[in-house]
Order: C-alpha cells, then structure tokens, then sequence
C-alpha cells in the first residue's frame, strides 16, 4: 500500500500588506483540524512543498483551495484616479464599437445598468463642468 503525501506549488507576492499576506495549508478528518502548512512571508518565485507521510492512507481526501478577494480582485484594481476614468474610457469603447452594450440591455436591463454607470457617470460629470465653465466665462464676460 502506498503512503499519503501532500504536494503543492506556492507563491506569496509581497505587494500584499503583512497581513493581508497569509498561506495556510489544513487537513480535516471531519473531527479534528489539523495545520500542515503556514506561512507568512512572501515567496516571489513558484516554491514547491512536499509532505509525508501523512497518516491518511486509505482514507477519501478531498482538497479545497480558497482565493480571497484581495488575491484576484485588488491586483486588477487601479491604483489611482486617472487609472480608473482611462479604464472606464477604454472598456467603454471596446464595449460600444463591439455592441456588448446593445446586447447586455438586450438580455438584461440591471446588468446594463450596472455596466453603463461608470461611463454614464464620467460623460454627465463631463458635461457638467463644461456647462460651468461656459456658465462662469459669460459672467465673467458680462461682468468685464
């Protein structure tokens, strides 16, 4: 009979705060809980770690990987404002000369709503400062 081993690849960047930088490897046999792994400290490279024998042979293993939110989302995130309105600009227009627009409304009015807020938002905060300015610069020109 072979021997329970535990293999896996891991890579903990630094760009993560302290402690938003974890890495915790547990096994449950249903009763108890048990760490195999933990660390903290960032890895930069792919490193792999090999445990065994573990005391599960012969028994079913299931294994369960969590990604938290800060892993996928806050890397794709932009790191400042003008980031952001480039972002919004470019899906923006990907989106319209594409016709993903037409074809979200088509399937869904909430989820175009959702989508075309940010533009929506951009072009009316836009168009607000325009009326100002041209607001400001006749009375300006009326007052002078």
């Amino acid at each position: 009979m072979t021997t329970a081993t535990l293999s896996f690849f891991y890579k903990l960047g630094a760009t993560a705060p302290a402690g938003d930088r974890w890495l915790s490897v547990t096994a449950n046999d249903g009763i108890n809980t048990t760490t195999i792994f933990s660390t903290t400290n960032p890895v930069t490279e792919w490193t792999h770690r090999w445990f065994g024998p573990l005391p599960w042979t012969g028994k079913t293993v299931t294994q369960m990987r969590f990604l938290r939110y800060e892993d996928i989302v806050r890397r794709q995130w932009p790191k400042n404002a003008a980031d952001m309105y480039r972002g919004i600009l470019r899906y923006s227009w990907h989106f319209l000369r594409m016709g993903v627009f037409a074809k979200i409304r088509h399937n869904s009015w909430p989820g175009f709503l959702a989508v075309i807020y940010p533009p929506a938002l951009l072009l009316l905060c836009f168009v607000m400062a325009l009326l100002l300015g041209l607001a400001n610069a006749a009375i300006i020109e009326r007052l002078g």
